[in-house]
């Protein structure tokens, strides 16, 4: 298997991964992720390995797919449009440039508060010089996971405007068991930016943390991941971690 292909099959790994801590049941049980690829895994280990399930979806890092409850296939990206689960481009708007080359460029969560919403968070890639930041937007689908369309037509800015983040992303589920905390880098610092996720959306600031290795230049990308308990944070770094 060639790099490139390694590395979209770890970047396809890595979305899922850094999610599934999040939420129980089988939310993101269906993934799609590099060129043409797709995995479903099934509702217990017992049950088989996981299936392929392509698609005509092509990502190159950033990618993100959740499914229902029940692990269906709901929604998946490539930070650059969203796909419903039948491969149609959703409505009502774009997600702009940008995100597409980032280690962890999106992230898609279900809405602590509305029912049959969702809300997708990307951020900007090197290439870019990262002047993205942290965007989000929400996404509303049918109830009967068949269609839906994003709820504002181009993605909300998180971060202060002029604060440029890292490629790196994660969720984690909130200790009170509904609500979640989307946890970005600083770039050219060593600060983690920690959002509450609630049922009324993103709060509009952050929990400030200075702690850790400096992000500049030589690890923009450096992928993260919380523990299943959401007590502990691991960052992957050039030479260690």
């Amino acid at each position: 298997m060639s790099y490139v292909h390694w590395r979209l099959y770890l970047v396809g790994m890595l979305s899922f991964l850094l999610a599934h801590p999040v939420c129980a049941q089988y939310e993101f049980n269906a993934w799609r992720f590099g060129s043409n690829a797709g995995l479903l895994f099934p509702a217990t280990p017992a049950s088989g390995p996981p299936q392929p399930d392509g698609s005509s979806f092509f990502a190159i890092e950033g990618c993100a797919s959740i499914a229902d409850s029940a692990g269906n296939l709901l929604l998946y990206t490539n930070a650059e449009q969203v796909y419903s689960r039948s491969g149609v481009q959703l409505s009502g708007g774009q997600l702009g440039s940008g995100g597409s080359n980032a280690v962890q460029g999106a992230i898609l969560l279900k809405h602590p508060g509305p029912a049959h919403q969702y809300l997708l968070f990307k951020v900007d890639e090197a290439q870019n010089l990262f002047v993205g930041g942290l965007r989000y937007t929400s996404i509303e689908m049918a109830s009967n996971g068949l269609a839906g369309r994003l709820v504002f037509p181009l993605p909300h800015l998180l971060t202060p405007a002029g604060y440029l983040v890292t490629e790196a992303m994660t969720a984690i589920r909130h200790a009170n068991g509904a609500d979640y905390w989307v946890i970005v880098h600083g770039y050219l610092n060593r600060e983690f930016l920690s959002y509450h996720i609630t049922e009324a959306g993103p709060e509009p600031v952050p929990v400030r943390s200075v702690v850790g290795s400096y992000h500049g230049f030589t690890n923009p990308g450096c992928p993260m991941r919380g523990s299943p308990d959401g007590h502990q944070l691991a960052i992957g770094l050039p030479g260690g971690a």
